[in-house]
């Protein structure tokens, strides 16, 4: 009867493995130490036997870890839509804004660098310096008889700077009046022109308001004879900037008591 050999192993295809626990093996570990024999880790009073995977089983598991990673590989093809064809062209004009944007701050500098003011006093004073902006008519300008009969208009005018603050006015002054009836032709009626100095002396001030207050006598009728109101143009011309206003409203025609 044949026996096994104590060291081989009831597995085929695998070698033998010295138990560590033999004499033999202890004898050879302590050989190959150099005469130093080093406990083993796994050494202790109760030795734990490990069964030794098998090349079918690991492979088997290899194949399960391929296909389950397999499916989140996969790559996933998208086709292009408008929504690509838009965002795209959404970057080209923001490219072309970039630059232009460069560009105007570029100019901007170069513009700013010509026309330096080298005194900031100045520029302070000439932001904070009221311009004229309006010269209007009044509401209570009105067509009346005078005292010798003859229709004439009083015309109260109100400049204001970009405000809306009354402002005092250096300037050329022209008003013309028309009439216009129901039927009938325009009927002119006035043309009068006042220099600066005429128009410095039109100032008022007192507790009904302040403004500039003009006598424009009235030739052509009567004030029986006029509509009810009266177109009025005013242009004045502003003598420190050169710059012409305008403005047209109807006044009314007092008519006189019977």
């Amino acid at each position: 009867m044949n026996r096994p050999h104590p060291h081989a192993s009831t597995d085929q295809g695998y070698p033998s493995c010295p138990r560590p626990d033999l004499p033999g093996a202890r004898s050879r570990e302590h050989r190959r130490s150099g005469g130093f024999l080093h406990p083993h880790p796994d050494e202790s009073m109760t030795t734990t036997h490990r069964t030794p995977v098998r090349p079918t089983l690991l492979r088997s598991l290899q194949a399960c870890v391929v296909l389950a990673v397999l499916p989140g590989c996969q790559l996933t093809l998208l086709k292009p839509t408008s929504e690509d064809s838009v965002r795209e062209r959404v970057a080209e004009v923001e490219r072309i804004n970039e630059a232009l944007r460069l560009e105007n701050a570029g100019l901007r500098a170069r513009i700013a660098e010509s026309e330096l003011v080298t005194d900031r006093d100045e520029e302070a004073i000439l932001a904070a310096m009221p311009r004229l902006s309006a010269v209007s008519i009044g509401s209570s300008s009105v067509v009346e008889a005078g005292p010798d009969g003859s229709p004439r208009l009083t015309l109260r005018l109100g400049p204001s700077d970009d405000r809306g603050r009354f402002m005092q006015i250096v300037g050329d002054l022209s008003v013309r009046v028309v009439a216009v009836p129901v039927d009938g032709s325009p009927l002119p009626l006035a043309v009068a022109r006042f220099d600066p100095i005429e128009v410095r002396d039109a100032w008022r001030g007192g507790v009904f308001g302040t403004g500039y207050v003009f006598e424009i006598p009235l030739q052509g009728a009567g004030t029986d004879e006029l509509p009810e109101t009266v177109d009025v143009v005013v242009n004045f011309t502003d003598a420190t900037n050169g710059l012409d206003i305008r403005d047209e409203q109807p006044v009314r025609v007092a008519v006189p008591e019977v």
